[in-house]
């Protein structure tokens, strides 16, 4: 989606030319794509040493607040 925004919308209306908005959507696209590369490595070493999932049950709670009706949870 954000290719396309960039090569449709936003590079023409900032004085791209058409010609010339595949180029400039993909060199814009190139530090999302590092931050793509260093995060799945550091996030697999954080789940190794930290595990999955929160380990306090505090944090969960906060996070994910239950659902549906006080009849089904009753």
């Amino acid at each position: 989606m954000l290719i396309i925004w960039l090569q449709g919308i936003w590079l023409p209306l900032h004085d791209y030319d058409y010609s010339r908005t595949p180029l400039w959507a993909g060199i814009f696209l190139l530090p999302l794509t590092a931050g793509f590369l260093v995060s799945g490595p550091v996030a697999g070493f954080l789940s190794d040493k930290f595990g999955s999932r929160a380990r306090r049950p505090g944090l969960r709670s906060a996070r994910c607040p239950p659902t549906g009706s006080a009849r089904e949870r009753a």
